[in-house]
């Protein structure tokens, strides 16, 4: 892929913010700049002008940028910075977060959690050229909300089969009878506290939780108290 324009990542959290360069690199683009909070972006494209800025926006919890700063990011970039285009990508329970993105000035919104790396490209590609990048969050604000549409209750195997193999024993260890930390978990499975924090948040997303408290409550009515994967 021919790279058209340089871009900007401002991420909170070290390990979504070197996968997505790594990520963008891989698909042929240049990464000029990465930030990790927004003076750091503010001062840094002062001496390093981009075309493109990729705002992700993760829980306050875990080290991502929270989402006031990731919104004032965007702000400042559509009044001091019109040319540039803006991918917003939020990994929070917050779902008027796309609508407020929108209105701060992002050219797209896209829910990182389900983004698949083909479609990042394409979408950073779209904008570098200046181009709309069609996406059902903005046609969301134009026609309204889809109609909402009766769906039936998951069983509780429907649940675990949205988890990977390890997120399963995550999820086994943060249900057990003893409060476990993220380091105790960590130590058990031989990965590291943050995988921990990375696999809990996608758990929480996939199971509807906000989070790891809400676990509990869900598998005692799901019977995965006593669940080994």
């Amino acid at each position: 892929m021919d790279a058209k324009g340089t871009i900007a990542i401002v991420d909170g959290d070290t390990i979504w913010r070197d996968g997505l360069h790594s990520t963008l690199t891989r698909l042929g683009h240049h990464v000029a700049l990465l930030a990790d909070h927004a003076d750091h972006y503010i001062t840094a494209t002062r001496a390093c002008p981009v075309n493109l800025v990729v705002v992700n926006v993760g829980n306050t919890t875990d080290g991502s940028l929270p989402p006031v700063e990731g919104l004032a990011v965007i702000a400042y970039i559509r009044e001091h910075q019109p040319a540039v285009q803006v991918l917003a990508l939020f990994q929070t329970p917050d779902v008027d977060f796309p609508n407020r993105a929108f209105r701060a000035g992002a050219a797209c919104v896209e829910d990182f959690d389900h983004l698949r790396p083909e479609t990042l490209g394409r979408i950073v590609a779209t904008l570098l050229q200046g181009q709309r990048y069609r996406n059902p969050y903005l046609d969301q604000r134009i026609h309204g909300p889809p109609r909402a549409e009766a769906k039936p209750l998951r069983t509780g195997k429907e649940l675990l089969d949205r988890l990977t193999k390890t997120q399963r024993k995550v999820l086994d260890l943060s249900l057990h009878p003893v409060w476990l930390t993220n380091e105790r978990i960590g130590l058990r499975l031989h990965i590291s506290r943050h995988t921990v924090k990375t696999h809990l948040r996608m758990i929480c997303r996939k199971l509807g939780c906000a989070t790891r408290k809400d676990l509990l409550p869900l598998g005692a009515r799901h019977g995965w108290l006593h669940h080994k994967p």
